[in-house]
């Protein structure tokens, strides 16, 4: 991965405040629709709920949970009874301020409850972190309110074990047993970390939370989303959550920026927003791979037998390509050996782009080296398919492959990626979010390019000079390129 300054978060909250603006789509900004909503659509009724909804739920008034006092400009919110047992209610004025923690400490035992009456508890946990933090990317740390972990599918790494929903701290150290580090857990195997995140939970007092329309609430909960993207290289999208007292938001990330749900009040029982909010979790929880954002053409496999790169599962990209034989052309799944990743942004929108260094695997075993590359285009792969053949010519090997021109890697593959399922469909941001009504104009679609590796890596360039002629090369032929390049 490339070297990238460690910044501490405050200034990764800024940095994403500066990266989503303008790319926001609150649901609330868009013409109503009632029959064509954000929740709707991604959180249908359930009918395995019925028990826990009655164990959960308690008498509650017949008016919102979140009513603003008369005249408040804090958004502190009238003493109302909480819909679900033992939760925490909104102060009154004058009164000790509510703390995020007494949210998280209701919330966590709420979720594991739901998670184990669905039968889940091997490969789902919530997890409190508001005290523990989480090391990134960069080398600086995150500590999320709540963390789903979760296992036990191939888009996962493999791991032994399941972590305490709540992280210990050790009460009493021995005298000669070293310091840890701003008081760090003592954890027990495994540890809470980026690659087994399901979904990451923000939770904020709705005196904190404010207005609907304020997205800076949403920033902190960006960083972790980013650090999501990072460490999942085979992340589309990231569903999440912003949970107050009284309320809750479902978001998704994706490379075109954040949508976000309208703000329901999940204790009203008239409105039923109490089993919405019930349908909500047990989705993110039960959701299949592809529903939770994960690429299924990309998954963890263990090598048999284990290759020279070492014993450990690899990750695995399956490409449906047209080859050749003695009965002409047709469709084949072929599957690549990722040996390295040699680019994974550390961004949330934008093209996404992601560089393997990989082996096609032949009778199962590591074979010729290329390069893959993922990316996110506004319209699909036809406007880079045109210039990759202008640059390659008419001239091709018998299996298909353009030969193209000296320095440049001859193309093996070029396609849109389509998410395998019952219903095949294209991978766009369009699809995803849910329709039309919450894509952008032009849509972002997945694609993905495969080439003969055969090149030089930047840091095998001889000098510093040649270095730079190269990019002096690729700066002069920018502008000739019959269409505009996106970030």
């Amino acid at each position: 991965m490339p070297f990238v300054y460690t910044t501490k978060a405050p200034a990764k909250r800024d940095l994403v405040k500066a990266e989503l603006d303008g790319f926001w789509t609150l649901e609330e900004d868009l013409p109503p629709s009632p029959n064509d909503t954000l929740l709707g659509k991604f959180f249908p009724p359930r009918g395995d709920l019925d028990t826990f909804l009655r164990d959960r739920f308690g008498d509650v008034e017949r008016r919102s949970a979140i009513r603003c006092k008369n005249g408040s400009k804090t958004g502190r919110r009238e003493n109302v009874t909480r819909g679900w047992k033992g939760w925490p209610s909104p102060p009154l004025p004058g009164k000790p301020k509510l703390k995020e923690k007494e949210i998280v400490k209701a919330f966590v035992p709420f979720l594991n409850d739901l998670i184990h009456t669905l039968g889940l508890g091997a490969t789902r946990v919530a997890v409190d972190r508001q005290n523990f933090q989480i090391r990134c990317r960069d080398s600086s740390s995150l500590a999320p309110d709540v963390f789903l972990w979760g296992k036990g599918s191939p888009a996962f790494p493999p791991i032994n074990g399941i972590p305490p929903p709540l992280t210990e701290r050790k009460k009493k150290r021995k005298r000669d047993a070293p310091h840890l580090q701003n008081d760090a857990s003592e954890e027990l195997p495994p540890g809470i970390e980026w690659p087994w995140c399901v979904i990451p939970i923000e939770v904020k007092t709705e005196e904190s939370r404010g207005a609907a329309g304020n997205k800076d609430a949403f920033c902190q909960l960006g960083t972790y989303v980013r650090e999501v993207f990072s460490a999942q290289e085979h992340r589309r999208f990231v569903p999440s959550l912003a949970l107050t007292e009284c309320t809750v938001e479902f978001l998704l990330w994706d490379r075109e920026g954040v949508l976000v749900s309208e703000r329901i009040d999940y204790h009203d029982e008239q409105k039923n927003n109490h089993i919405l909010f019930c349908n909500m979790l047990a989705a993110l929880v039960t959701w299949a791979d592809p529903q939770l954002g994960f690429d299924p053409t990309v998954f963890y496999r263990q090598m048999e037998p284990p290759s020279e790169t070492g014993d450990f599962p690899h990750l695995i990209i399956r490409v449906v390509e047209s080859v050749t034989d003695s009965d002409g052309w047709h469709r084949k799944e072929v599957e690549y050996a990722v040996e390295e990743t040699l680019f994974r942004p550390y961004t949330l929108r934008g093209r996404g782009s992601t560089c393997w260094r990989v082996r096609k695997l032949k009778d199962g075993k590591p074979d010729g080296p290329y390069l893959i590359f993922d990316s996110w285009v506004k319209g699909g792969k036809d406007a880079e398919h045109d210039i990759l053949r202008r640059i390659y010519g008419p001239r091709e090997t018998d299996d298909g492959t353009c030969i193209g021109m000296p320095g440049v890697a001859p193309l093996v593959h070029i396609d849109n990626v389509e998410i395998p399922g019952p219903t095949v469909y294209l991978d766009a941001v369009q699809h995803n979010r849910g329709g039309a009504r919450f894509g952008p104009d032009v849509d972002l679609v997945h694609t993905r390019t495969i080439l003969l590796s055969d090149g030089v890596p930047l840091e095998h360039f001889s000098d510093v000079q040649e270095l730079l002629f190269a990019f002096h090369d690729v700066i002069q032929g920018t502008p000739s390129l019959p269409y505009p390049c996106f970030p």
